[in-house]
């Protein structure tokens, strides 16, 4: 039997382009195996038929759910003595649904899964495991699976629509785009990544003007708050009342869910008519730096934005290192709006050189217009290289190497780099266009861009390129031949 494959399971939009990857995994001889959290996902996984076993991991931590707090805290301090980093509570702060619990919820659910990861790297032994780094159950395996020798798969929709990258863990692609990076700086560019680069860069700024990602709308209630569907709400509501609602951290109460979004539609309503908490920026002509708040939490900030994720203190960095003559552009992210309490923006109103930007203005022409990019991490510093503009990062991504982008960890060097950015920049053409080949070098032709949209596992576009990629990531790693 050819090595075997694990791939984990984070959220419903997932289980087709899954089923798709299991299936040409199989096809090559390779079993599958999944490991889900919740009765729901594990039903549908299960049917497919795809899989060697399905694991429902709030089944393991029900049957597994330390009750001794003394046994707890010392399973605690060996897991960091042998796994960190991360240490523990990175890997929990970095699940943005299992803090809604409290802390000894947060301790035996991270204890019970590491002990489900070392029985199954010791019995099931995979050569590679498929996941995403955004959630506790795909956080342990990766940190446990060093320890193991076992690769983590990190697949993830690449900048480059159409494409998929594979990281080796919350870092993306990182590491192999740099090391083709280099390369191609030093031997020269293959002349068919290098057409791909230009024909992309020059597509990025052929571009018309694109709208936001919400419309404007006429009458403040038509604006739209995604709830779901009434058939997931019922699933929900069923759930919520079964024993997994003490283990699946993915639950969420059905009434809270409802709540959430009457809150989120009457704050978008109430920001939207009374027009109070964002600036007109039509008339405004002073040259400005651009940065786009990011939607929280979310990996980008609790992962890769490492101490850089409380929003107001990053504005005001921003705000105060940038030199006399220029603003900084705040615009709030489309599906944050409405989530973030009023007094976020009351309290922008005061910081000195902020302009608060509705969510109703497109971002890529603000990209367009701005005199340099300040981020995090995420779309709109990647949009600025391509077209040639300053970028100024405090996070990981996968781009952050590129040298048309400047990574601070350290905030009291903004001033200085902000200055000589706005100042001296000089926008080097060849060397982007090489940095793209490498990231090119480092992607597969298989589409992860919209996976909601998904109806069946046929839809799913080059998932047979993205198999074999992946075999060979597993056999390289073991030593062994496909």
């Amino acid at each position: 039997m050819k090595m075997p494959f694990t791939i984990i399971n984070s959220g419903l939009a997932e289980r087709h382009f899954h089923t798709a990857l299991a299936r040409e995994l199989s096809k090559r001889g390779h079993p599958v195996h999944a490991v889900v959290l919740g009765s729901r996902y594990a039903n549908m996984y299960r049917t497919t038929n795809c899989y060697e076993e399905v694991t429902d991991l709030s089944e393991w931590m029900r049957d597994h759910w330390e009750t001794d707090r003394h046994v707890l805290l010392d399973r605690a301090r060996a897991i960091d003595e042998q796994y960190a980093p991360p240490g523990l509570w990175q890997m929990l702060a970095a699940d943005r649904r299992i803090r809604r619990r409290d802390h000894d919820f947060n301790l035996r659910a991270a204890c019970a899964q590491v002990a489900f990861w070392e029985q199954h790297f010791d019995t099931i032994a995979p050569g590679l495991v498929i996941g995403e780094v955004s959630h506790l159950h795909n956080y342990i395996p990766w940190a446990v699976g060093r320890r193991y020798g076992i690769p983590f798969a990190h697949l993830i929709a690449a900048r480059i629509r159409g494409h998929t990258a594979i990281g080796d863990g919350p870092m993306e692609h990182k590491n192999t785009v740099a090391t083709h990076y280099e390369r191609f700086r030093h031997e020269g560019t293959p002349e068919d990544l290098q057409r791909k680069a230009e024909e992309y860069i020059a597509g990025c700024r052929a571009q018309a003007q694109r709208a936001p990602h919400i419309p404007p709308v006429k009458k403040w209630y038509q604006d739209p708050v995604d709830i779901g569907s009434v058939p997931g709400l019922l699933q929900g509501l069923k759930t919520w009342y079964s024993w997994e609602r003490k283990y699946n951290y993915f639950l969420t109460a059905p009434t809270a869910k409802i709540g959430t979004w009457c809150r989120q539609k009457a704050l978008r309503s109430w920001m939207t008519v009374t027009r109070r908490y964002f600036d007109d920026i039509q008339g405004m002509t002073d040259p400005f730096v651009l940065f786009a708040l990011h939607l929280q939490p979310e990996s980008s900030t609790m992962v890769r934005g490492q101490c850089f994720q409380d929003m107001l203190s990053v504005v005001r960095n921003f705000a105060l290192s940038l030199p006399a003559g220029y603003r900084l552009y705040v615009k709030e992210h489309d599906v944050m709006f409405g989530q973030r309490p009023l007094a976020f923006f009351h309290e922008l109103k005061h910081m000195p050189n902020v302009v608060r930007v509705s969510p109703y203005e497109s971002g890529p022409d603000l990209v367009r217009r701005s005199s340099a990019v300040a981020a995090i991490t995420g779309t709109t510093a990647w949009e600025a290289a391509m077209l040639g503009k300053p970028v100024v990062m405090l996070g990981h991504s996968f781009f952050d190497m590129y040298r048309g982008i400047d990574r601070i960890t350290d905030p009291t060097g903004l001033p200085d780099v902000f200055r000589e950015r706005l100042r001296h920049f000089e926008h080097d053409e060849q060397d982007l266009v090489t940095f793209v080949a490498a990231v090119f070098a480092s992607i597969v032709p298989a589409s992860m861009d919209d996976l909601r949209g998904l109806r069946s596992p046929d839809d799913v576009e080059g998932a047979g390129a993205l198999a074999k990629a992946l075999i060979e990531r597993a056999t390289e790693n073991s030593g062994t031949t496909p």
